[in-house]
């Protein structure tokens, strides 16, 4: 049978393969690279709370979903790595996010100091990008390019 941990448990003698990279936890910061590399993989599931579709009451995609959710991931990360090379990480993916409160059921939590998006529009600042107080510094276009590739994959009517 199945069997599902809280926590995975991962050998420091064995390497830790992720999209063609192998990661050796044992050694010094595999472990955080290892990290980021994956949380830098886009992550798109079932959605919830849109409008009914026309003809029928359903307001979510559980259930029927997953083949569109997981082609979607893959088409995302094929972009990823064609536009912004397999070398690229998102330099927010080992940040841990602010307890903030609890945002409604299907709306994702803004980072401290965002405003919110205008329905239907991916907001886009002043300048180019948004800077968080205390985030590194990154390219201005590897940064737009990820902005972008996210931003087609949003559920606009």
């Amino acid at each position: 049978g199945w069997t599902v941990r809280p926590r995975p448990h991962f050998s420091k003698l064995s390497p830790l393969h992720l999209l063609g990279r192998a990661y050796r936890l044992g050694a010094e910061g595999e472990l955080e690279r290892f990290q980021r590399d994956f949380g830098s993989r886009l992550w798109l599931t079932y959605r919830r709370e849109f409008p009914a579709l026309e003809g029928t009451p359903w307001t979510t995609d559980c259930g029927w979903g997953c083949m569109l959710r997981s082609a979607q991931m893959l088409l995302a990360q094929g972009l990823l790595l064609h536009l912004l090379g397999r070398d690229w990480t998102w330099p927010e993916a080992l940040v841990e996010p602010e307890p903030a409160p609890r945002d409604p059921p299907g709306r994702p939590r803004d980072p401290p100091g965002r405003p919110r998006d205008p329905p239907g529009r991916t907001w886009d600042p002043p300048g180019g990008t948004w800077d968080p107080p205390g985030r590194p510094q990154i390219p201005r276009e590897a940064e737009r390019r990820h902005r972008a590739i996210v931003s087609w994959f949003g559920d606009h009517p």
